[in-house]
């Protein structure tokens, strides 16, 4: 038994004896801290999970820390799914100092002509204490810088004892150029102090060692993981889910809602606008030829059930308005022709376009079911309710009913119109439809699934529904590109490449997936002054694009500049085809006929989608294999 005040003297003043066994709960292990940064939605998050998950975690203890206050809520579920012997430390405070200490740093960091000569010692002092202030007496082997931009984590490492190396993960001149998104200061100081400066790509070597003095032996390179079982293995995820919960950034949806008999009564009624807009105020008009005219062009708009039958009713009723007005006026032709405009405009096309007759055609009981049943409630209601049939209560009730009776059957006629212009999705994969809305919208024992295509359509909404119609149809092909609204990014050149491919073919549909980004409103209003703005949606971050990625026909990566372009071989993960500009550092993985490899401009992504539409592409597999390997030891020699 261990005598109380001997623990006390054990934790003051080390006191031991025989009572007393100490463990060292060190595992012997180096310990590696990673800067990981908040795990948004970018290359450089999935490039450091792909990393994780492929390499043995179990040979060193690896630790991500990042500010507390740069993750968001949307993003915990990343730091959940770290490999289990990964951890991670959200950091909290700010540096502790005194008020010169505070202004010192300020100035330091952010004003990039400011050297701080002769406060060196005061800087090293500082950084020094922030790092004892975030890690106490936790035994650091190891500081790795891989977001490679945060000012304040980059010059701390240059103070401290530890061994240190910063990741590479793009040119660095190319986007300080673009975005002076970062300290060139702080950062390539640092370089000059780190033990390792890790490159993700070889091609980035020469530029760093002609512009950056004294790091040439620093320089290794550990090619990002390819990360092909994580993208299969989230690319399985259920379509409908991945898009749960995802915002629409743009759509051009003023067609969209309407139904494929309602567009062509529109265009119906436009053309006939024409020709009434040539008579008025014409003389001398033949107005047999007119109505001759008018019957010629709704001719051409039988295209549906239902605008035959609209049709069948116009020639009909000009027809019934001829005869009646021939036995009135016998043989003055001009007199009736001109009479039989006049009826057409005042009372034959407003009865064509009463949007209530395209129910009843669809559902030609509805009239006589409500009439049944409001003399049936009227009975009742007088002879076993002992209501007065005039009661205003019982009159409200009634017209209730009507009301729910007619809205049960227009969402019927609803459904039928979705199933019509969004067929691909509404009759290919209705089974996959009902599964989904029972197993995560219907959540009450209270709730059943009565109208299937209506309910996903009211979850999703129509710029989704129209998205994933265009996944499903076989005759149209779907491109995407997947990153942030930014210069590097080259949306610009895509966005003009598509518009060019969709004047020669309209079976074409672009997604682009933005999490964010400085060019957000630029992007959007480039497209909505597009020729293509009908085909094309912007979404913003989603948590999972992969089974997103897996569905569309091709990605395609527009970029100025990458370090390696990851969205190209997750890509070829899935199956999904590649059209990628030339970046050295993308595509020296590739041989012939693994991916459309065209020149960085908008004639040559233009080029590469002509050829995908056009079928001139027969895609070759990519082996994953070596460079996962090759990765694996590369990681691996950072610690040697």
């Amino acid at each position: 038994e261990v005598a109380p005040n001997s623990i006390v003297k054990n934790i003051l003043h080390n006191y031991t004896d025989e009572s007393i066994v100490e463990y060292n709960i060190h595992n012997g292990k180096e310990t590696v801290v990673i800067l990981s940064g908040g795990f948004w939605n970018n290359g450089v998050t999935t490039a450091l999970i792909n990393t994780l998950e492929n390499i043995d975690t179990s040979k060193r203890n690896y630790i991500c820390f990042f500010e507390k206050s740069k993750i968001k809520k949307e993003h915990y579920y990343r730091l959940l799914e770290l490999p289990e012997n990964v951890l991670f430390y959200p950091t909290t405070g700010e540096v502790n100092g005194n008020l010169s200490d505070r202004l010192l740093i300020k100035k330091y960091l952010w004003n990039e002509n400011y050297s701080a000569k002769g406060r060196k010692k005061q800087i090293r002092k500082i950084y020094r204490e922030e790092f004892d202030r975030l890690f106490g007496d936790l035994q650091v082997d190891w500081f790795i810088h891989y977001t490679g931009f945060e000012r304040k984590e980059a010059e701390m490492m240059r103070h401290i004892d530890a061994k240190k190396a910063i990741w590479v993960h793009t040119d660095m001149f190319e986007e300080y150029n673009a975005k002076k998104n970062f300290s060139k200061k702080i950062v390539f100081d640092a370089y000059k102090d780190v033990d390792r400066i890790v490159m993700v790509h070889e091609n980035l070597r020469d530029n760093l060692d002609k512009n950056i003095i004294g790091i040439k032996n620093k320089l290794i390179t550990v090619n990002n993981f390819l990360g092909e079982s994580r993208t299969r293995k989230l690319g399985n995820t259920n379509l409908f889910e991945s898009l749960e919960n995802v915002k629409v950034d743009y759509a051009f949806n003023d067609n969209a809602y309407k139904s494929f008999n309602q567009i062509q009564l529109e265009n119906l009624k436009n053309d006939l606008q024409l020709i009434i807009e040539d008579v008025k105020d014409k003389r001398n008009i033949d107005y047999k030829s007119v109505i001759y005219r008018i019957l010629e062009i709704s001719s051409g708009y039988r295209t549906s059930e239902y605008l035959n039958h609209i049709v069948d009713v116009e020639e009909k009723m000009i027809d019934e308005v001829l005869n009646r007005l021939k036995k009135i006026f016998g043989q003055n032709y001009n007199l009736i022709y001109q009479l039989v405009y006049k009826e057409f405009i005042n009372y034959i096309l407003p009865y064509l376009k009463d949007s209530e007759r395209e129910l009843h055609f669809y559902f030609p009981e509805l009239k006589d079911r409500i009439t049944e049943y409001t003399n049936s409630i009227d009975i009742i209601v007088e002879n076993e309710y002992h209501f007065n049939k005039s009661n205003e209560t019982h009159l409200t009730n009634n017209d209730e009913s009507i009301k729910l009776i007619t809205n049960y059957y227009q969402t019927l006629k609803r459904e039928k119109d979705l199933t019509f212009k969004f067929n691909s999705l509404f009759e290919k994969h209705i089974k996959d439809i009902k599964y989904y809305l029972n197993d995560n919208v219907i959540k009450s024992d209270n709730q059943s699934l009565k109208n299937p295509i209506f309910d996903f359509y009211s979850h999703f909404r129509i710029s989704k529904i129209k998205m994933m119609n265009a996944l499903f149809d076989d005759e149209i092909k779907v491109y995407i590109n997947i990153g942030r609204y930014d210069y590097q990014k080259g949306h610009d050149k895509l966005i003009d490449a598509f518009e060019k491919v969709y004047e020669y073919d309209n079976k074409v549909f672009l997604i682009l997936v933005c999490p964010h980004g400085p060019l957000k409103s630029k992007t959007i209003n480039r497209i909505r002054n597009s020729k293509a703005k009908e085909n094309v949606v912007i979404l913003g971050g989603m948590n999972n694009p992969y089974p997103l990625l897996a569905h569309c026909d091709a990605f395609v990566l527009s970029s100025n500049f990458e370090g390696l372009g990851l969205v190209v071989y997750e890509a070829l993960a899935l199956d999904t085809d590649v059209i990628t500009v030339d970046l050295e550092e993308t595509i020296q993985y590739l041989e012939e006929n693994q991916a459309i490899v065209v020149p960085n401009s908008s004639e040559g992504i233009y080029d590469g989608l002509y050829k995908h539409v056009n079928n001139q592409f027969n895609k070759k597999p990519f082996d994953f294999n070596p460079f996962r390997e090759k990765s694996e030891i590369e990681f691996d020699n950072v610690f040697y």
